[in-house]
């Protein structure tokens, strides 16, 4: 039996053109999770969908859930907060769509994480107030990582127990979910000592007060969050390279 929902607190990770007027949007809703919506004539209607629906937008979502299909139906979307300092920078839009991309593969469907929900908000708001930095990037996906329960182990030897020693030689095991020392076979990318202890103060550090973290630092991180978030997608995504060919473009 199909049942109504008001006014959810919902953020939109993707909206696609579907048909002449209508879009199918991604929700990520407050009490029900991830949610997948038919919008009817979306493209056409300002007055069901105020504000429309733009990567991100923040609002109060009414839609029609049919447990025949996964496919809601979305009623209207009102929103909120729309973030103008990520739309008006080509690196922050990069940056949103790179996190909405991964919340859309990584979180199931209709299944209410209130963690995850705040996390995203805490974002985006940090991300409209600040630049379109690896140390925001970094700390929103450990801190995901942690919502969902897969926190990497970087103080230990997930193979031996071992305290991390910072000899060469240690890597970090995505399969294995952590660091795995020099002594321990292991896959993976290896982790040098100043990148483990700048993915250590990602950890403990909450993403908005994250320091900045030297390139080779920077870099080491990016290719261990990489490999671990591989291991959990079920694709690669497609921003990870539009992210690297600006960066590519602002460093030539």
């Amino acid at each position: 039996m199909s049942r109504t929902l008001e006014d959810e607190p919902a953020i939109v990770l993707r909206a696609i053109a579907y048909g002449e007027s209508d879009r199918v949007v991604t929700l990520l809703t407050e009490r029900h999770g991830k949610v997948s919506a038919l919008a009817k004539n979306a493209r056409r209607s300002t007055r069901r969908f105020a504000g429309g629906l733009g990567l991100f937008s923040l609002g109060a979502a009414t839609w029609v859930d049919r447990p025949s299909s996964e496919l809601a139906r979305l009623e209207r979307f009102e929103t909120t907060a729309m973030w103008p300092g990520v739309l008006a920078d080509l690196g922050k839009i990069a940056h949103a769509g790179y996190v909405a991309e991964l919340l859309e593969a990584l979180l199931p469907l209709r299944q209410a994480d209130e963690a995850a929900f705040a996390l995203s908000l805490r974002y985006i708001r940090a991300l409209d107030a600040s630049l379109a930095s690896a140390e925001l990037l970094r700390g929103l996906e450990l801190a995901l990582l942690d919502v969902l329960g897969l926190r990497p182990e970087l103080e230990r030897c997930v193979a031996c127990s071992r305290e991390a020693d910072g000899q060469p030689g240690q890597r970090i095991d995505p399969a294995r979910g952590g660091l795995i020392c020099a002594s321990c076979p292991g896959t993976g990318p290896l982790l040098d000592e100043e990148g483990r202890q700048a993915l250590l103060l990602a950890q403990r550090t909450p993403m908005e007060s994250l320091p900045l973290m030297s390139p080779s630092a920077a870099r080491a991180c990016r290719v261990v969050l990489q490999a671990i978030l591989l291991v959990h997608l079920p694709r690669a995504l497609k921003s990870v390279s539009f992210i690297e060919k600006l960066n590519q473009a602002s460093n030539g």
